[in-house]
């Protein structure tokens, strides 16, 4: 099966807003996740089993993946956002 490239796999409007909250929590955390619960209040979803009913949407459409250690961290995929830490401050450029 062919994978389609990320543009051509719309978000929906609550998977954007996740997807945001990832980007801009990373960003302003050293490069750290948010928990399922920052994502979904971000998103202004209660219910911890649809915040994770995203993220697996958000993952079969490419723009995210869990890494593989018990942390569970997300990690946004294909150039959207990377987190690189400069030499002097180890803030996020």
């Amino acid at each position: 099966m062919t994978r389609l490239p990320v543009a051509a796999r719309p978000l929906t409007k609550r998977q954007r807003a996740m997807l945001d909250c990832i980007i801009d929590f990373k960003v302003r955390n050293d490069g750290n996740p948010p928990t399922f619960r920052e994502i979904g209040d971000a998103a202004g979803i209660s219910s911890m089993g649809l915040v994770q009913y995203h993220l697996h949407q958000l993952i079969a459409k490419g723009y995210i993946r869990m890494s593989e250690d018990k942390k569970q961290r997300i990690c946004v995929v294909g150039g959207i956002w990377t987190y690189q830490p400069t030499a002097t401050t180890g803030a996020a450029v």
